[in-house]
C-alpha cells in the first residue's frame, strides 16, 4: 500500500522537482534539491541543482518568465516575455524576437534529421482576423545586417530581400530577389542586383555615367585563349575574356570569339 492512495487505491504519482534558478544568489548558497523563494522578487522561485548551476522561474514587475544557468550566473540565459515580444537576455525586447549575448557570438544552429531545413517567411496584410493580400514590394522574407557606428546601432546596411512583385492573387503571386549592399565611406544603401520574377538578373537601377566608376558587371578573364571543356548547363553558355588577344570568348561546343579592338 505504500504506493497507493488509500482512499482511491490509485497509484500515487509524484510530481518531478522544480528546477529554479536566480542570478540573485550567489553559487553555493543554494544547495543541491533545495527549493528557496526569491528574496528580492515576489514570486519567484530558486531551485539548486549541485550548489553550482541554478534555475529559475517567475513573474514579476520585469516581466521576467524564466531564467536558467548552466554553470555559474554570469553566463546564464534569460527569457523574457513582454506586451507580446520575446526577450533573450534583453529585459526589454522590441521586436517579436530579440537576442542580445556577451559572451558568444550570435549564431542559431536549425538541425533536421529528415533532410530539410527552412525559414519562411509568411506574409498578409490587414488584421488577423481579416488579412489581406500582399501588395507590389511587400518584403515576404528579408536578411538584413547593421552595425553600431561609435554612437549608436544602425539601420541595415546590407540587405537580401524577397519581395512581392505584384498585388497577390489566388493565381498571382510573382515575386522578386534583391540585393542591397552600402559603398564604402558612405550610410546610404542602394539595391545593387535583382533578380525579377521572370528570371532576369539586373545589375544596377539605371544608366551609368561615362565618368563611372563602380557598378560594372564582372566576367572571369585568362591570359590567352581558352582550351578547357565547361561543364554543361543546358540553355546556358560560360563567357571569358582573353587579356593577351583582346577576345572575347563563348563555348558552344567548341571556344568561339570575337576580337575587340
Amino acid at each position: 500500500m505504500d504506493n497507493q492512495d488509500q482512499t482511491s487505491n490509485q497509484p500515487i504519482v509524484q510530481a518531478p522537482k522544480p528546477f529554479l534558478f536566480s542570478q540573485d544568489l550567489a553559487p553555493g548558497s543554494v544547495t543541491q534539491d533545495k527549493l528557496v523563494p526569491n528574496p528580492h522578487q515576489q514570486g519567484d522561485m530558486y531551485y539548486g541543482l549541485d550548489g553550482v548551476r541554478f534555475a529559475r522561474l517567475g513573474i514579476g514587475n520585469s516581466g521576467q518568465v524564466l531564467a536558467v544557468s548552466a554553470g555559474v550566473p554570469a553566463y546564464s540565459s534569460t527569457l523574457y516575455a513582454i506586451s507580446g515580444n520575446v526577450g533573450i537576455n534583453n529585459a526589454n525586447p522590441s521586436t517579436a524576437i530579440n537576442l542580445i549575448n556577451t559572451n558568444f557570438n550570435d549564431t542559431v544552429h536549425l538541425t533536421d534529421y529528415s533532410g530539410a531545413v527552412y525559414i519562411i517567411g509568411r506574409v498578409a496584410n490587414g488584421p488577423i482576423s481579416s488579412p489581406s493580400v500582399p501588395v507590389v514590394d511587400d518584403s515576404l522574407l528579408g536578411v538584413r545586417g547593421g552595425g553600431y557606428n561609435g554612437i549608436a546601432f544602425t539601420t541595415s546596411r546590407a540587405q537580401v530581400n524577397l519581395n512581392a512583385a505584384e498585388t497577390w492573387s489566388s493565381t498571382a503571386n510573382g515575386a522578386y530577389i534583391n540585393f542591397v549592399t552600402t559603398k564604402k565611406g558612405t550610410s546610404t544603401r542602394l539595391e545593387r542586383m535583382r533578380i525579377d520574377d521572370a528570371g532576369n538578373v539586373i545589375v544596377g537601377t539605371a544608366a551609368l555615367a561615362t565618368t563611372a566608376t563602380d557598378g560594372f558587371l564582372y566576367i572571369p578573364t585568362c591570359a590567352g585563349t581558352p582550351t578547357g571543356v565547361p561543364t554543361t548547363y543546358t540553355g546556358r553558355v560560360p563567357i571569358v575574356y582573353d587579356t593577351t588577344g583582346n577576345k572575347l570568348w563563348i563555348y558552344n561546343g567548341a571556344w568561339k570569339s570575337v576580337a575587340l579592338a
